[in-house]
């Protein structure tokens, strides 16, 4: 009994993947070695894409019934190294190292760029079903690809057979960097969330987002995503984790007059708030996402009064982003969400980026009249969404 358990796991274990293992022909069988390609990849005279690399792959399979209600849900850690190499204008997966030495070589796909730096288009065909599927694949900043593919539904009748009852398979990889790492221990870009403070240029986000980058690039000045312009650190409070930036970019000239105030006088516990920001966009898109909630507290973690606790939601990507009260004033810069609590996010007192801004030798005045107070949330949304942008740091 001993020798068969360890032959029927690694059995079932090779069906499971075999949708992602097993697909056209469009992706051949791949011959570099981990060895080949960590030479590749130190011996490159040009910068590599993010997505280049060697990484440890783990994935969660996952099984709804006909109401959407799960019924099994098995996670495979660290099944695989796999290799990440340009291709042309596509970049190449294949599995270097596996308990099973059949499946070494074998290409697991294809990834496409996307206009979102960080997310990949990932396309996979099923055997022996011919079904398809697509997925967008996003790098974050903890060295981590991911996506979910959502297995279609003639490959989960194939595979359940008569078991089958309008069942719903979902599969969720996981694949962590193992090389190459920057000395911060991740690569690639980090997207965070921004927005207007001063008609000539200046931007407030969060430290975090932006410090150590090589690089910072601002999307959607004016709602536009199909433009971008570069931009610098004027100001850090690494403290109280706040950037300020200035677009540095000789096709732009200035904001339109900023719609909201900033009110730097403590919210209170109870009030209605609201955040505006760009999360998890290589799964989420670009659109700009709302959501509201209230004041739960007046401090932050372990009693921190530079903060305020929010019930607003929120997600990577959203830090730097505005927290607005019901009249749309600023009362704070989002930060961070509580790993291990429902609806438990953090954001920076206004009154620390004031205290900030005060410190510049170039000091500019803050937005003082407020557009946008008294009007529907609706209608505060379209104005403000305006100056509310996306923040690229390139490390």
């Amino acid at each position: 009994m001993n020798r068969v358990m360890p032959r029927l796991f690694l059995f079932c274990t090779i069906l499971l993947l075999w949708p992602l293992l097993s697909q056209n022909t469009v992706w051949a069988a791949c011959t570099d070695t981990e060895e080949s390609l960590r030479t590749y990849i130190t011996s490159a005279k040009s910068p590599l894409d993010p997505i280049e690399g060697i990484w440890s792959l783990t994935y969660t399979r996952t099984i709804y019934d006909s109401s959407g209600k799960q019924v099994s849900r098995k996670v495979h850690q660290d099944l695989f190294r796999v290799g990440i190499k340009r291709a042309g204008a596509l970049f190449d997966g294949c599995i270097l190292t596996a308990s099973d030495a059949k499946l070494v070589g074998r290409g697991i796909g294809q990834f496409q760029p996307t206009s979102t730096p960080g997310a990949y288009l990932f396309k996979l065909a099923f055997l022996p079903t011919g079904a398809s599927a697509k997925a967008v694949a996003g790098i974050t900043s903890k060295r981590l690809l991911s996506f979910v593919i959502a297995v279609p539904k003639e490959q989960v009748k194939h595979e359940m057979g008569d078991k089958y009852d309008n069942n719903q398979i979902t599969t969720s990889y996981q694949l962590l960097r193992l090389f190459p790492l920057s000395k911060g221990g991740a690569a690639g870009v980090l997207s965070g969330s921004g927005f207007a403070i001063a008609e000539n240029g200046m931007i407030v986000t969060n430290s975090h987002v932006v410090n150590g980058a090589t690089r910072i690039r601002v999307k959607g000045v004016e709602g536009n995503f199909s433009r971008t312009y570069s931009a610098r650190i004027v100001a850090e409070d690494a403290r109280n984790d706040l950037a300020l930036l200035r677009i540095d970019d000789p096709g732009f000239s200035k904001f339109s007059p900023i719609p909201f105030g900033v009110r730097p006088q403590i919210a209170q516990i109870g009030e209605n708030v609201f955040v505006l920001g760009y999360p998890l966009r290589a799964s989420m898109g670009d659109d700009i996402k709302l959501t509201n909630g209230i004041i739960s507290a007046t401090s932050g973690v372990r009693g921190n009064l530079t903060m305020y606790q929010i019930s607003a939601p929120i997600q990577r990507g959203n830090s730097g982003g505005p927290l607005f009260d019901a009249q749309g004033n600023l009362i704070g810069i989002i930060r961070s969400k509580h790993s291990e609590a429902e609806n438990a996010s953090y954001a920076i007192k206004a009154t620390h980026l004031v205290n900030l801004i005060e410190t510049l030798k170039d000091r500019f005045p803050l937005p003082e009249q407020n557009a946008v107070a008294g009007k529907p949330l609706p209608e505060q949304v379209a104005a403000l969404r305006q100056f509310v942008f996306i923040i690229e740091a390139f490390r």
